[in-house]
């Protein structure tokens, strides 16, 4: 089954037509836009009875025809008889004005009310003029609520019959919904650049999408030939463009065949072609056919362009080509290669091609690199253009257009596998590899360094120490090791990545043990001699890696602003891995508030790829669980799960493992999180310094929740053993908390205080709200209320202050409070704005217009709610807390 790309929409949708009070809208869309599909599956998943039919060019002159079509269905749908009831003022010999007609259908369907119905009307627009204004008038009035109309119209001017109506507009698809229903609509071989690529080309529509990809070859799909410069659409949509292009004046036309011929053509290249003026480019702007910016001229859409091409004669083509390559002299290179290769179909062109790709690419212009690129392999696919493809491939990692570089490299690499590849293609590998999904594959960096190591040593002593750095970013420190040290072999210990490797391999094992990072000032010294090997973002980056795991948060943060603060400057893909590193750092020093922000600016750059998944699947987790969001927390979890290849690294499945107890423990599954959490345990054996994983204060809390005070004990040791041998202020509080666990109350609640006495303020905040909340439980226990409630304000005060929501803490379940907690405090504060909303009547869509969100996002919330308060219903909802929101309003 195809995805359905208008999900949202949809649920809009629904949400309109079932409410209490509905009113009609119109769905606004170009042709291709989707609107026919959604307005289908409406339909389809209505459980009221549907009235529904389409508009067509064939009927638009028929007068009154489309009107006696619908009211038909509407007859024999409802059992109603609104047809015979205005027929006899359909007749063109009684000429009865349209407003007559329109009272009398008024007043015929509210004669014949039943239950609630919806009526769809598809392409209303193409009905003839007279059944639009009565339609029109009919649908506005407000006093038939029974009828829950939906019409579709590509446009609604002033002028417009329908105009007035509620609006749902649909607007081009993100990439992300393209990519999603091009999976659903080829193979598992497709390529995801091939479909990158097409939802560029396709402009959102997705007609135009699925279009271009019914006419495009297997092997292009799968990503073993080269693009066609003019991807063909289907004949359907071809035809309306066709017509679109019609309309154009035949100066103007000539001149869009012109520009067809190239994806950009510079204004200065325009001006001095015979077949073009000033007058048809204008034209061609207004109409909305192309755009002019920076210089140059371009076709807004690749179905138009390659409508306009294909349109023309295959001597038509070569005329133009060779007109246009004449005019390129020496004033644009690039060009004049392009255009040359049409007229010559020389292989030699391609790599000039392909540097202009890579020139393109730098420059941000990633369109154009695609295009010269395809035409650059498909004059010479047989020929050797690895070094080339190598060079593209990089640039566009570096601009973080992952899917690109991993194409051209596929290419470069051919179609061999088992062959060794020279250096810097397999370093590209490794980078490419590990971005995706944190693999390191080791047998293909052996094939290369046995098969060049010789011939070329330093460029494979490049490639084990990028490695390398994968291995320091696994926490893998000897395997690192290892890898730095056979560089060092092939190139000297006094190479500049060598030395480079060796400081930042120093500084992570310093971060990875527990030692003492060298001050400040040595930092910046060792920091210059990673700067020399690996350039300035990168040392930047990865000592503030580093830094983080030493606890120099500050340091590391200062480091990390260094990139992100001058973003426009360096390539998106260091900037991406310097969110990623902010958002890890924040994390580890409780700064929660900056690790949201720094998600929010990854969210922009990753959502449309397909590399850094995991890691932005296993954030979006983290961030959903600081919500209190838990479903949204577990199906990102499960996202990242279902990503990770087997063998991916201890600590990022020991990481997992701690997720999955966390997320147990929100829904009091403590027995299962303390499985999870033996788990996390066996794999964290490999790691120098377990504790670095952070979950001991938990998995002691958890074994104590579930009688298991033995268990807890043991676990308990161990902590304090790893933390004497590898201290960390962390440790040091975290350890200050789990000794009071495995205590009796009285002991443990004395321990507690003295603990919180002399914890200061902006120390692990995370943690000293923790220890609050089991100084509340203890409390309560014992009977001390006053005390247990304070303890619990504060615990919670300083979870707003450091931005994780009240109910987003697993430590602190609903069961372990008080019993005097009111149960709006078990609500975050987006859910207790949800709470309130719905306290006036509104519903899910009124709520979701005033707070900013989607209605699915509602529905999540209000899923949460009703588990949390223990409820089914918002009747029931609004019963349970009616005491609790009256003492809370009178309270201001």
């Amino acid at each position: 089954m195809a995805y359905f790309s208008r999900a949202r929409e949809l649920a809009d949708l629904t949400e309109i037509v079932t409410a209490d009070a509905p009113q009609p809208v119109a769905v606004l869309g170009p042709e291709g836009s989707g609107k026919s599909v959604l307005l289908k599956e409406l339909a389809a998943s209505s459980a009221m009875p549907v009235v529904a039919m389409r508009g067509s060019e064939i009927e638009e002159s028929w007068p009154y025809a489309g009107l006696s079509a619908l009211l038909a269905t509407l007859d024999s749908v409802l059992d109603t008889n609104c047809l015979a009831s205005i027929s006899d003022l359909l007749h063109p010999g009684i000429g009865s004005t349209p407003q007559a007609i329109s009272q009398s259908l008024y007043a015929s369907i509210e004669s014949f009310r039943r239950e609630p119905s919806l009526v769809v009307i598809d392409d209303a627009d193409l009905l003839d003029p007279a059944s639009q204004e009565i339609l029109g008038y009919v649908i506005r009035r407000s006093g038939i609520t029974e009828l829950r109309v939906v019409i579709s119209v590509c446009d609604m001017p002033p002028s417009s019959p329908f105009h007035g109506l509620h609006r749902l507009r649909m607007e081009p698809l993100d990439i992300c919904d393209l990519l999603d229903l091009g999976r659903s609509l080829t193979p598992s071989s497709t390529a995801v650049s091939a479909l990158e690529h097409v939802a560029s080309a396709s402009g959102g529509s997705p007609m135009a999408f699925k279009s271009i990809l019914d006419e495009l070859p297997e092997h292009v799909l799968t990503g073993k030939a080269p693009f066609p410069i003019a991807m063909r659409t289907g004949s359907r949509f071809a035809t309306l463009i066709e017509a679109e292009l019609a309309t154009l004046s035949a100066i103007a036309r000539e001149s869009l065949d012109y520009l067809s011929t190239s994806p950009f053509t510079p204004v200065g290249l325009f001006d001095r072609v015979e077949g073009t003026s000033r007058e048809a480019l204008d034209e061609l702007v207004a109409s909305g056919f192309v755009i002019q910016e920076y210089g140059r001229i371009y076709i807004v859409s690749s179905p138009i362009r390659s409508a306009a091409y294909r349109a023309l004669t295959a001597r038509g083509r070569l005329a133009i080509h060779a007109e246009l390559a004449g005019a390129a002299g020496e004033g644009y290179p690039e060009l004049r290669t392009w255009h040359a290769s049409y007229v010559e179909h020389d292989p030699r062109h391609s790599p000039d091609l392909l540097t202009a790709a890579r020139a393109f690419a730098e420059q941000g212009w990633t369109r154009l690199a695609v295009d010269f690129a395809e035409r650059g392999l498909a004059l010479n696919s047989d020929g050797d253009l690895s070094e080339h493809l190598c060079r593209l491939s990089m640039t566009l990692l570096l601009d973080a257009h992952f899917n690109l570089a991993r194409r051209y490299l596929h290419m470069a690499r051919g179609r061999d596998l088992d062959v060794a590849v020279p250096p810097g293609l397999a370093l590209l590998t490794v980078l490419l590899d590990y971005i995706r999904r944190q693999e390191v594959v080791a047998h293909g960096i052996e094939r290369t360094v046995e098969a060049f190591g010789t011939s070329h040593p330093t460029e494979c002593a490049e490639l084990l120490c990028v490695a390398a750095i994968a291995r320091l970013e696994r926490w893998e420190l000897t395997g690192a090791q290892e890898l730095i040290a056979r560089g060092a072999s092939l190139a000297g210990d006094q190479a500049p990545i060598v030395r480079a490797l060796t400081e930042l391999a120093a500084a992570y094992e310093a971060g990875l043990t527990g030692k003492s990072l060298p001050g400040e000032c040595d930092v910046s010294r060792r920091s210059g001699i990673i700067r020399d090997g690996l350039g300035v973002e990168a040392s930047r980056i990865l000592t503030a890696r580093a830094l983080s795991l030493a606890e120099r948060y500050a340091e590391a943060r200062s480091a990390l602003e260094d990139v992100t603060n001058h973003s426009p400057h360096v390539g998106t893909f260091w900037t991406i891995f310097a969110l990623q590193v902010t958002f890890s750092n924040e994390l580890r020093a409780g700064q929660y508030h900056r690790a949201r922000d720094a998600f929010a600016q990854i969210d922009l750059f990753v959502r449309s790829q397909s590399h850094f998944v995991v890691n932005h699947a296993y954030m979006a987790s983290m961030i959903a669980s600081m919500d209190g969001d838990v479903d949204a927390a577990t199906e990102g979890l499960h996202t990242g799960i279902r990503l990770v290849t087997p063998g991916a690294g201890a600590a990022q499945e020991a990481q997992v493992a701690i997720r999955q107890a966390r997320i147990a423990m929100s829904r009091h599954e403590f027995e299962l999180a303390a499985d999870y959490f033996y788990r996390a345990r066996h794999l964290s054996g490999p790691l120098r310094n377990p504790q670095l994983l952070r979950f001991h204060v938990d998995f002691i809390a958890v074994l104590v929740r579930v009688g298991r005070r033995s268990a807890a004990q043991e676990i308990l040791a161990e902590f304090h053993a790893s933390a004497r041998e590898m201290p960390s202020a962390w440790a040091a509080r975290a350890l200050a908390i789990c000794d009071t666990l495995v205590l009796d109350d009285e002991a443990s609640l004395r321990a507690l205080r003295t603990t919180l006495d002399t914890w200061a303020d902006g120390d692990h905040e995370y943690l000293r709200a923790r220890a609050l909340y089991l100084l509340a439980f203890l409390h309560g226990r014992l009977g001390q209320r006053q005390e247990a409630e304070t303890a619990t304000l504060r615990a919670r005060e300083i979870f707003r202050e450091i931005g994780v929501e009240v109910g987003g803490a697993p430590c602190a379940p609903a069961e372990e409070l008080p019993e005097t907690t009111p149960l709006l405090d078990l609500l975050t504060e987006k859910e207790l704005a949800v709470v309130e909303l719905l306290a006036t009547g509104a519903k899910n869509q009124a709520i979701a217009h005033e707070l900013f969100l989607s209605v699915r996002a509602v529905e999540l919330r209000l899923t949460n709610i009703f588990r949390k308060i223990g409820v089914t219903s918002r009747f029931e909802l609004m019963k349970v807390l009616a005491g609790e929101l009256d003492a809370r309003h009178r309270a201001g």
